[in-house]
């Protein structure tokens, strides 16, 4: 069989593929096969297996294959690292296909005055192309791929709920067929392109007092769940410093807007865009000597609800104070103990707290950072604890801007920048419950 059929094959019966991928990787694990390999070892290896495979298959379970990425608390570091190295790209649709997605979607493909027959990229779940509407504007349009309709990926969703028990030889806690469901739902709300207009709205008004901040805006008379159009900007990438150089500006003083911004989404609002990372962040390219950063793709765009918001201050409060009860009572109201492990889940608090990492604790960068180190351990080394989805993608949302810091400007602290918004978040009265 030629590389192409195998490939062809995979994508027309991907369920049967998955399951075979899966299972090699599970039978690796026993028996002969495990050979002298440790337990490390031989997760990284099955992670490779299935992340392979799902990137091979596209779509629906690339995007998968990058939630599962996130997973900390339910995957071991191992098993999920190859996950976040699927890359969301794919290759370009024909422009056709894209003018006959805008009729459908649309009604018309003539509400544009042009539109550029080449994307500025191509994703697993869309394509943006530059393009002008009758009234002149200047517009990026995001077309969504047109086999991603809601009942295809339902489809798809409910084939992967029927496999799902195949992820038990690394699932660390709770079950497989929760962890699909929440997946699910995540990846329905990302192909909604209505829901990531109003995401970028909601956004930008939060942010409205920021002149140093711009998110796109959106035109809604070119909107649907499967097509969105916004302002299109010119733009330079945060991380080019070349480019930023030339236009004299400064990368330290980007990067203070981006965590000025994340410190009043992820502190502050409550809803934050969920993927800071240098394709999604840019530097407005416009003369003058304050850089503007702009902001992109709100699909991942999440918002922390009331209850988890004030559950997260609490507990942030708890742990600054090395109250184990506390932290065991707010962990329990936000459902994050699993049944049963109250007593594990004290046990591995208390130690976790009188370790020598823990004395960095405080209010200061130095001690933010040995809480993350401290949230971190606790999930490699305990199965007592499950985290909600949204508080994960807060966290690594925190964790990408410390990654974009240490890309472009390494000796630069982003806690810094951030510690006035967590202690105003930290001092904030009591919420009304």
């Amino acid at each position: 069989m030629t590389a192409y059929a195998s490939s062809e094959r995979r994508r027309r019966f991907p369920l049967a593929s998955l399951a075979g991928a899966a299972l090699r990787a599970a039978a690796s694990n026993v028996g002969p096969l495990a050979g002298r390999r440790t337990r490390a070892e031989r997760e990284a290896e099955a992670g490779r297996r299935i992340a392979a495979e799902l990137g091979s298959l596209r779509g629906v379970y690339t995007k998968l294959g990058q939630q599962l990425a996130i997973r900390a608390d339910a995957l071991s570091d191992e098993f999920r690292a190859p996950f976040g190295a699927l890359a969301d790209s794919a290759p370009p649709v024909p422009f056709e296909q894209i003018r006959a997605e805008l009729a459908r979607a649309l009604g018309t493909a003539e509400r544009f005055a042009w539109i550029d027959p080449r994307p500025l990229g191509t994703a697993s779940i869309a394509q943006v192309h530059r393009a002008r509407l009758r009234g002149g504007e200047q517009v990026a349009v995001k077309v969504r791929h047109a086999e991603l309709t809601p009942e295809r990926v339902e489809r798809d969703l409910r084939g992967l709920r029927r496999v799902a028990w195949l992820l038990g030889p690394w699932l660390g806690r709770g079950d497989a067929g929760e962890l699909v469901d929440e997946l699910s739902e995540a990846l329905l709300n990302e192909i909604d392109f209505e829901r990531e207009g109003q995401a970028a709205e909601s956004i930008a008004r939060d942010l409205a007092d920021d002149s140093r901040v711009l998110v796109p805006r959106v035109h809604w008379e070119a909107t649907t769940r499967s097509v969105l159009t916004l302002d299109y900007v010119a733009r330079l990438r945060i991380d080019d410093r070349p480019a930023l150089e030339a236009r004299g500006v400064a990368a330290e003083a980007v990067l203070a807007i981006v965590a000025d911004a994340y410190g009043r989404q992820i502190f502050g609002h409550g809803l934050f865009h969920a993927d800071p990372h240098a394709g999604n962040l840019y530097v407005v390219d416009e003369p003058g000597p304050e850089p503007r950063v702009l902001f992109i793709d709100f699909g991942l765009a999440q918002r922390l609800s009331p209850q988890l918001r004030e559950e997260l201050r609490l507990g942030m409060k708890a742990l600054l104070a090395r109250d184990v009860d506390a932290l065991l009572a707010g962990l329990g109201r936000s459902n994050a103990l699993l049944p049963g492990r109250e007593a594990e889940a004290r046990a591995a608090l208390a130690a976790a707290l009188d370790a020598g990492a823990a004395r960095a604790l405080g209010a200061n960068a130095a001690g933010i950072q040995a809480l993350t180190g401290l949230g971190k351990r606790l999930l490699r080394e305990s199965r007592a604890f499950r985290v909600p989805r949204e508080l994960l993608l807060w966290a690594r949302t925190l964790a990408h801007v410390y990654a974009l810091f240490g890309r472009i400007a390494p000796d630069t602290d982003p806690m810094r920048r951030l510690l006035p918004h967590l202690l105003r978040f930290v001092s904030e009265p009591a919420a009304t419950r």
